[in-house]
């Protein structure tokens, strides 16, 4: 009994990733610096890989079962402020959909959201440079300024852009994209990379 417990006990910490060796511990035998390296970036792959596992399996599975059990516990109107908007908000089980969808970040979540915001910063300088040439030839220009900043904020998370920007002052006003292009270098250069 004892050794199928020790052998059970073996394949769940593997599978899970807490033995010291699929941690990326190191081992007295390798003393090079190299090997070292490698001893960490495999624990590293291993945790990323165990996260990754645990988030589209059974993360998703249980999330999903708590919308419906909390959706289905909703028996009479969920009153709460929005301070926001100065009021409270009622909302019924009618208001929720049937089914939700869940985006997880996982273990490289953070970095792959900073990639992603520099990756559509460089294509807005990009854009805006390549614009640049519409103008200087005389053409209406392609790239809406002041939409992609305002896109840049809801993404930033501000979602009342219009208690922060001054949309309503500038309607009708051409944008140059001359102060708009040094803008977004300025922007490129401040995000971590």
């Amino acid at each position: 009994m004892s050794a199928v417990f020790q052998q059970a006990s073996n394949l769940y910490a593997q599978l899970t990733g807490v033995m010291p060796a699929r941690l990326g511990a190191q081992t007295i035998s390798h003393t090079t610096a190299y090997a070292k390296n490698t001893e960490l970036q495999q624990g590293a792959v291993r945790t990323i890989d165990y996260v990754n596992a645990a988030g589209n399996g059974g993360m998703l599975k249980w999330i999903d079962m708590s919308y419906q059990m909390g959706r289905d516990s909703i028996t009479k109107p969920v009153s709460f402020f929005i301070e926001a908007y100065g009021g409270f908000v009622q909302v019924d089980k009618d208001h929720l959909p049937e089914a939700a969808s869940y985006d997880w970040l996982g273990s490289g979540g953070p970095q792959d959201e900073n990639q992603k915001m520099q990756q559509k910063v460089n294509s807005l300088l990009l854009a805006a440079k390549l614009d640049q040439i519409n103008l200087s030839t005389q053409q209406p220009g392609h790239i809406n300024i002041n939409g992609a900043i305002d896109q840049v904020l809801r993404e930033g998370g501000w979602l009342d852009l219009d208690a922060i920007t001054n949309a309503r002052q500038t309607l009708g006003q051409p944008v140059g994209p001359g102060p708009a292009v040094a803008a977004i270098q300025n922007l490129a250069q401040q995000l971590p990379k």
